[in-house]
């Protein structure tokens, strides 16, 4: 796993840190992550992205408006806005 702090903009949101998971995104195993790691991220560092290398069940993609984007591989259209 890798986690990074960071401020940048993908797809239009801000994010603040970036999970990335050498992993399948299934409903089992994401909302795992979202109880055990990814809300914690959100309630301390603010929105955040999830990225698992091996794609992820589309409909799993449903927080982007409490903070958590889901995607397969890293954004070429990241905006890196500073450096924490």
């Amino acid at each position: 796993f890798v986690f990074v702090l960071l401020v940048a903009s993908v797809d239009g949101h801000i994010v603040h840190w970036i999970e990335s998971k050498a992993s399948f995104g299934d409903e089992h195993s994401h909302h795992t992550y979202l109880n055990e790691q990814f809300w914690s991220y959100c309630n301390r560092f603010g929105p955040g992205l999830v990225i698992y290398w091996y794609g992820f069940v589309s409909e799993l993609d449903c927080q982007r408006g409490r903070g958590i984007l889901l995607r397969d591989g890293f954004p070429s259209d990241i905006v890196t806005l500073s450096r924490v």
